[in-house]
């Protein structure tokens, strides 16, 4: 499955985004800080085996425009249905890792009419009682878990520092203290929650918080010994899990 790398204008902004497979249109939104889209490669090429997969890098990270202003997830979300507009798209699949499931979720409540279905995965924002230092310490320790990804994916954070360190550093803030929760009744497309069992940085128990606040029928898919970025090394189970919810006859 070959992968192309693109370029297109959004609000005005240089986006570079990845772009795989043929049919329905999935828009996968990495996060903004840690990992770029290059990162989620097994996992577009999965998702393309059945989808055409566009998957964008946020403005302020990855090989997109920098932000002259810093950002906060309406105006991601904004620029996110904007990227369907650039690509003449009317309805998408949206599904969205860490702050790319915040912008997801935003996005969601924002424009009900551009989400054909919503995938969060480990999404930020969903913690009861956000707290900055808790969520640095379980951080670390889903790095500690995830250190084949760590020693690959280095480059990621550092380019985002290097490049666009406003952001990055906004992004993180938002990471540690927003509640995007009061979005989730909002929400009407049928949603999945893929969450890693393990997770530290965004625990299971918000997750099923989150769960009860969206639309009926909604469901949550739990990966085994999964950590927060467990999409990335486990890439064919998130791809099973996404397959499933997209093929559930009930959810048609």
């Amino acid at each position: 499955m070959v992968i192309s790398s693109r370029y297109i204008e959004v609000a005005g902004l240089r986006t570079h985004y990845l772009d795989a497979g043929e049919g329905p249109p999935l828009l996968f939104l990495p996060p903004s800080a840690f990992l770029l889209a290059r990162s989620y490669q097994h996992v577009i090429r999965g998702l393309a085996r059945r989808f055409h997969v566009i998957a964008p890098e946020l403005p302020g990270s990855g090989n997109s425009a920098p932000l002259e202003q810093e950002w906060g997830f309406r105006e991601y979300a904004a620029w996110a249905a904007g990227v369907l507009d650039a690509l003449v798209v009317d309805r998408a699949i949206v599904a969205g890792h860490s702050n790319g499931g915040g912008v997801a979720l935003v996005m969601a409540a924002m424009y009900p009419d551009r989400v054909e279905r919503l995938v969060l995965v480990d999404s930020v924002g969903v913690r009861e009682q956000p707290s900055p230092v808790r969520i640095v310490g379980a951080r670390v320790l889903d790095g500690l878990l995830e250190m084949p990804l760590n020693v690959r994916a280095w480059p990621d954070p550092v380019h985002n520092i290097v490049y666009h360190s406003r952001s990055f550093f906004r992004q993180i803030r938002d990471a540690l203290t927003a509640d995007l929760t009061r979005h989730a009744p909002l929400v009407s497309a049928r949603t999945l929650l893929a969450w890693g069992e393990w997770d530290h940085t965004m625990p299971v128990r918000d997750a099923r918080r989150l769960l009860s606040l969206l639309p009926p029928r909604s469901s949550i898919y739990l990966a085994s010994r999964g950590s927060h970025d467990w999409l990335v090394l486990k890439p064919e189970e998130f791809v099973g899990a996404v397959f499933h919810f997209c093929e559930d006859q009930e959810a048609r």
